[in-house]
């Protein structure tokens, strides 16, 4: 599958952030330059995986054995979605939904050999034909655990009123999914005005406008509105877990965090 390589993918970006290989010179532009910004986001990218890691292990270990990973990104070097859940619960089912077909190609080669995971091609905007294109491979009258992390901050936020921006994509899904099914989000934010525009010019020049908007920290708030928040609630995932590592505080502008919740 040939690639565009001439334009910055959100998904390279964040494989860049993590210190993967699958990236191109627009795609460590893009993140040297959101470095200038927030000297510290490689760390609150790790930072985020960690949380993401940590909170998938707690769910399979719950007794969880449905995942959906939406906008999962490339896959990285170890600690993906279904390598955690499985080795918590052997048997657990994982799909992985994306939208950049770079993705998918990724996921493909790496994942077609795993009988208990399934790749999806779709807008995560659209619950409906995600759930459709899944069938039968998730036991809908069990709970289904739903993934966003690093996902919201690429769509479109125009108001509350939007159905494609975050907070209307959150409500949507909580709508669609079965009873005591967990939601996990987690996204950097900031409480600078000032750096949430200079991180999202950043991000929507260098993709050409395929990234959303940076997000303040009562944003994710309203996006979470819709669940039923378990303790400890929203917050800065790196004070939580010994393994989520915190970025310097010289590093990041005042306010600058990786943030999480599970519902």
């Amino acid at each position: 599958m040939l690639q565009d390589t001439t334009v910055a993918r959100s998904a390279r970006v964040h494989d860049w952030l993590l210190g993967g290989v699958e990236n191109y010179a627009p795609d460590r532009a893009a993140g040297a330059a959101l470095v200038e910004v927030v000297p510290g986001v490689r760390q609150l990218a790790r930072s985020g995986r960690a949380f993401l890691r940590h909170a998938v292990g707690l769910l399979a270990g719950s007794g969880v054995a449905q995942f959906l990973d939406l906008g999962c990104g490339l896959p990285v070097l170890d600690g993906n979605v279904h390598e955690v859940a499985q080795a918590a619960r052997p048997g657990t089912r994982v799909v992985y939904v994306d939208v950049d077909p770079v993705v998918l190609a990724h996921a493909f080669t790496t994942l077609d050999d795993n009988a208990d995971t399934l790749i999806v091609g779709g807008d995560i905007r659209r619950p409906g034909a995600i759930r459709e294109a899944i069938g039968g491979f998730f036991d809908w009258g069990r709970p289904v655990a739903v993934l966003m992390a690093s996902v919201l901050d690429c769509l479109p936020a125009d108001g509350a009123d939007d159905p494609d921006g975050p907070e209307g994509v959150v409500r949507d899904w909580a709508a669609l999914l079965p009873p005591g099914s967990p939601v996990v989000i987690q996204q950097m934010v900031c409480a600078d005005a000032g750096v949430r525009a200079a991180v999202t010019a950043v991000m929507t020049g260098a993709t050409g406008g395929r990234w959303g908007r940076m997000a303040a920290p009562g944003d994710l708030g309203r996006y979470a509105a819709p669940l039923h928040i378990k303790a400890p609630g929203l917050g800065d995932v790196t004070r939580r877990h010994p393994d989520s590592p915190a970025a310097p505080g010289p590093l990041c502008p005042s306010g600058t965090a990786a943030w999480g919740v599970v519902s």
